[in-house]
């Protein structure tokens, strides 16, 4: 038996299917201090996929630890479908197998021998320790 990519049409059969009794559920944290940029993309995913879903903003760090803990997990976003968990947003694209999408950061640093100011890109892996920095000067 051989293994092939999911049909996008299949999935969607199915998805509907699981979540008739219980709706596709994104937990996300959206403090007014901070609006979760990972739980974005995971919002604009489900929609750009035309999954209706129940978006849960997680609204204090308090209440998001909480969820964390009781879910046993370390991060949001937080996706379920039809009370199974698929996990954050890379997850997530990696059910829907597209590429998940990082998040770039410019930033100021000042050099170690002199005042002069770099610029770099950061592109942070969700889950990922990993990341690539390059010298934009």
């Amino acid at each position: 038996m051989t293994s092939e990519t999911p049909n996008p049409v299949v999935l969607s059969a199915v998805l509907e299917r699981q979540t008739v009794k219980q709706p596709v559920q994104l937990y996300r944290m959206s403090t007014s201090e901070h609006e979760c940029p990972w739980g974005l993309k995971a919002v604009a995913l489900l929609k750009d996929k035309g999954i209706d879903f129940e978006d849960h903003k997680l609204a204090t760090q308090e209440e998001t630890e909480a969820f964390k803990a009781a879910h046993q997990v370390t991060t949001t976003p937080q996706v379920f479908f039809g009370g199974e968990r698929i996990g954050g947003y890379t997850d997530l694209a990696a059910w829907f197998d597209v590429e998940a999408k990082g998040i770039v950061l410019l930033f100021s640093a000042a050099t170690a021998n002199t005042t002069k100011l770099q610029e770099q890109e950061i592109v942070v892996h969700h889950h990922s320790s990993v990341f690539r920095s390059d010298r934009l000067l």
